[in-house]
């Protein structure tokens, strides 16, 4: 640093040295160190996901050899809880924000998802999801999920009997205290 200094004795020059080298060294290495857990989380989150996928496929193949119809839904809907939970740590890992999810696209893909699981309802029931760009931590989007996928998969199983017709809304939103309401 150099800085003017004017003194009765004429003008002058102050210059400061300071050695940073230490000081760089160290946000280099820190730097490095984010990027390797950076890594490790996303490859975490990847192994999780598919994990559960495996999970979710050994399910449906157990379902295939059911003869008992109630036996088998109870399968399905044990491999859609676990679709639920993979599909956020696949959108953690697709969205390269590794703490945080977006609550409306998460939500609009798994109802998507129960919907077509759940076949017969597609031409019958719409299904709406109304969801601003939320987004919530890993330890809240999980509850969150398997509880839509509770909901709706109940609606879809019995709110319309005999082939009625009709719309399924899910929506979330910032409540008081800027929690998510779903």
């Amino acid at each position: 640093r150099l800085n003017p200094l004017v003194t009765p004795d004429g003008a002058f020059v102050l210059s400061s040295i300071v050695d940073i080298t230490e000081r760089k060294r160290a946000a280099a290495a820190l730097e490095a160190s984010l990027r390797e857990k950076e890594t490790l989380l996303n490859e975490v989150h990847h192994r999780v996901k598919n994990n559960l996928q495996v999970i979710s496929s050994l399910l449906s193949l157990q379902a295939g050899y059911v003869k008992d119809h109630q036996l088998g839904e109870m399968l399905q809907d044990s491999q859609n809880r676990v679709h639920s939970i993979a599909l956020v740590h696949e959108k953690l890992y697709r969205a390269g924000n590794l703490a945080r999810i977006n609550l409306g696209e998460y939500l609009e893909t798994l109802t998507e998802h129960l919907q077509a699981a759940l076949g017969d309802s597609l031409d019958r029931v719409q299904l709406v999801v109304e969801a601003s760009d939320l987004e919530l931590p890993l330890d809240s989007a999980v509850p969150c999920g398997l509880v839509v996928n509770e909901l709706v998969t109940n609606a879809l199983k019995h709110a319309f009997p005999d082939g009625r017709r009709g719309s399924v809304t899910v929506r979330a939103a910032l409540g008081s205290g800027k929690k998510v309401t779903v």
